[in-house]
């Protein structure tokens, strides 16, 4: 997983709301912005966790059971330290002290 990615995990608990959903969706825009390494696209695919059915989140995963017992926006933000291919040569060959 060559980028960080948040979790989409909570989005699948039983107390799922639309307006968690549009804070997930405000996040995850603002940390677009704000992260270069977030999600790029490329010849990579993007990777992740695949979004639970509705109500079928695992709550024993922490951020889920924060969404479900509070009703609140709860992630997970992935950071792998493999690099990023998709943002060129020497991203690829691993995190940098800069992005570190």
């Amino acid at each position: 997983k060559p980028y960080t990615f948040i979790s989409r995990t909570p989005l699948g608990v039983p107390r799922c709301t639309p307006a968690l959903r549009a804070a997930h969706a405000r996040f995850r825009a603002a940390y677009t912005r704000a992260c270069p390494d977030f999600e790029t696209p490329g010849p990579v695919e993007p990777a992740g966790y695949p979004e639970p059915a509705a109500g079928k989140a695992n709550l024993a995963i922490c951020s889920a059971w924060v969404a479900e017992r509070f009703g609140g926006l709860s992630l997970t933000v992935e950071m792998p330290y493999k690099g990023n291919p998709n943002a060129g040569e020497a991203e690829g060959r691993g995190w940098t002290t800069r992005q570190c």
